[in-house]
């Protein structure tokens, strides 16, 4: 195929000066490269609480359970639920949308059991099941689209488009850091 000067032949057609563009690449060993696929961020579990969604990776997750019987603990925050007997574990149960700062749900039953030691139940409206999010690349766009509100908590490092739904990144290791989340009796003011 002949080349097509690209600035001087406007009476071109644009497929044909797209030809031309990949027959030039192709003839002078330049030919793009497929882009690489999407990295992704493995296996997580979504789940919703206090009108957000979230996002935990599945290594952090040692159980759903559903209904577990809950022993109130005295002189403990209001967002301590209690005490449950999960998988044979007793099992500290924290109200996650009390510890935000919203009103908790009406159907509370549905805890999910974090995997550190010791476990920790949170109290989540719903879990939505696993999903594989793809990493955002980072770039002055998506940097700026990462980066949570002020309103949200510091464990909240990012948040992600999956499907139709924006889910945060829940960081636990964040949590567990977190003084306010470590301090559960009532000494000191709830939130």
């Amino acid at each position: 195929m002949a080349r097509i000067p690209l600035s001087t032949d406007a009476s071109a057609s644009g497929f044909a000066l797209l030809a031309a563009l990949a027959a030039d690449a192709t003839a002078h060993g330049t030919a793009a490269t497929p882009p690489p696929p999407p990295k992704r961020l493995g296996r997580h579990v979504a789940f919703d609480c206090a009108a957000t969604s979230w996002l935990v990776p599945i290594a952090d997750v040692a159980a759903v359970a559903r209904g577990p019987r809950v022993t109130r603990v005295a002189g403990s925050k209001s967002w301590v639920r209690g005490l449950a007997l999960i998988d044979g574990r007793l099992t500290p149960v924290i109200d996650l949308a009390r510890f935000l700062g919203a009103a908790s749900s009406a159907t509370a039953s549905t805890v999910l059991v974090l995997a550190r030691l010791p476990a920790t139940g949170l109290i989540v409206d719903q879990v939505l099941g696993l999903v594989v999010p793809e990493d955002p690349e980072p770039g002055p766009d998506a940097a700026e689209s990462t980066l949570e509100p002020a309103a949200m908590p510091f464990w909240s490092r990012a948040r992600l488009q999956v499907g139709p739904r924006m889910l945060h990144r829940f960081d636990l290791d964040r949590l567990l850091a977190d003084p306010e989340f470590l301090d559960a009796t009532r000494g000191v003011p709830d939130r």
